[in-house]
C-alpha cells in the first residue's frame, strides 16, 4: 500500500519525516504519510499568507479584515452596496465583487449575520450574538433588540417547543419584528 514515489526535490521534506535523502526514489507507506499530513493540517499558521486552523485554511486578506472590522463597529445594518461605498475611501482598489464574496464567506462562517429583505437588498449585521431585529415599515430602519440571559433562554425554550409540535428539531431562528419606529410614529 504505497501512495507514490517522490522525486529528489521532495526528499528534503520527507527526509525530516522518516528516511534517507540520498536516494532518488523512495517509497512512502500510505498510512504513515496520511498520519503525518493529518498532524500538520491541524497546526495554526500565523505567517503572512494564512490565518486559520486546519484543513479549511483561508488566505489572509486585508480586504476581508477591513470588511469584518467595519461591520463589527457599526449598528446600522448596511447593504453590500452601502458597505462598498464606505470602504471605497479606505481601499480604492477593492471592487464590489470582493465585498459580496467576503460577505458571503463571513456569513457562512458565522462571523456576521445576513438579514434578508422582502423589498430590497439584503443587509448585514456584525453583531453575531443572539438578538432580535425590529424593522420600521416606513423608514426601513433596522434596530437591534438585545436580550438578557433570561429572555434568551425563554426564547430558546419557546423555539424548541414550537418545533416539537411538528416533531422537528430547532437549530436556529431569525426573528424580525416589523412595525413603526418611534421616529416615524
Amino acid at each position: 500500500t504505497y501512495l507514490f514515489k517522490p522525486q529528489k526535490k521532495f526528499l528534503g521534506f520527507v527526509n525530516s519525516l522518516m528516511w534517507r535523502s540520498h536516494f532518488s526514489y523512495t517509497y512512502i507507506k500510505k498510512e504513515k504519510l496520511e498520519k503525518t499530513l493529518d498532524f500538520f493540517s491541524h497546526l495554526y499558521y500565523y505567517n503572512d499568507n494564512h490565518y486559520q486552523k486546519g484543513k479549511n485554511m483561508k488566505k489572509y486578506s486585508k480586504q476581508r479584515e477591513t470588511i469584518l472590522n467595519n461591520l463589527k463597529s457599526r449598528t446600522d445594518h448596511p447593504t453590500a452596496e452601502q458597505l462598498y461605498l464606505d470602504l471605497k475611501e479606505q481601499m480604492p482598489d477593492m471592487g464590489i465583487a470582493t465585498v459580496y464574496r467576503n460577505l458571503s464567506e463571513l456569513c457562512d462562517e458565522g462571523e456576521i449575520i445576513k438579514i434578508k429583505s422582502k423589498a430590497g437588498a439584503d443587509r448585514f449585521d456584525g453583531n453575531n450574538k443572539p438578538h432580535v431585529h425590529f424593522l420600521c415599515e416606513k423608514c426601513e430602519h433596522l434596530l437591534d433588540i438585545c436580550l438578557n440571559e433570561k429572555e434568551k433562554n425563554k426564547l430558546d425554550n419557546d423555539m424548541l417547543a414550537l418545533a416539537k409540535q411538528i416533531d422537528g428539531k430547532a437549530l436556529s431562528s431569525e426573528i424580525v419584528i416589523t412595525g413603526i419606529c418611534k421616529n416615524c410614529s
